[in-house]
């Protein structure tokens, strides 16, 4: 799916007319431009749209157009919390992971991260670690933090992967 699809079909489903998003940014027609695909919209432009319509922007230039609706995430988060009950330690580490792959759908990667720091002391798995410090280090690359993440995967594949 085009990018110019997907914001257009973002914009329909928050029942938004192409001047409630452009606002005072940009005209509408170059929003039509945008979704029609005669226009390809800056990097700026895209934050703006994304804020606009309350989605990350992940949610637009996702590479394989996979990218989670807010209603899928919510289902996720859903789930993670029933999993979260779970009497098997790695079961309980997998919702862990997942409650902060949630957030990082969002944009939210440091949440993600302080999250899974706070929770690590509490998983005593070693496979639930190795989730867990994977889960990290995806965190910091997307803060683009690639210094600690290569000092947590380091953490990850050390031989008893401890904090």
């Amino acid at each position: 799916m085009s990018l110019g699809i997907r914001i257009r079909e973002a914009r329909l489903r928050k029942q938004m007319t192409q001047k409630d998003v452009v606002g005072d940014y940009m005209t509408r027609n170059m929003l039509s431009k945008i979704e029609n695909g005669s226009a390809t919209p800056s990097v700026k432009t895209l934050s703006y749209l994304s804020g606009a319509l309350e989605l990350p922007m992940s949610y637009f230039v996702d590479e394989d157009g996979e990218a989670f609706a807010p209603e899928q995430l919510t289902e996720i988060s859903r789930l993670a919390d029933l999993l979260a009950g779970e009497e098997r330690p790695l079961v309980r580490a997998a919702a862990l992971c997942l409650r902060a792959r949630v957030r990082l759908c969002a944009q939210d990667a440091q949440g993600a991260l302080e999250l899974l720091e706070a929770a690590l002391p509490d998983v005593p798995d070693p496979d639930g670690r190795v989730l867990v410090f994977k889960a990290m280090e995806d965190c910091c690359a997307q803060m683009g933090d690639y210094k600690k993440a290569y000092d947590i995967a380091l953490k990850r594949t050390a031989p008893a992967a401890t904090a």
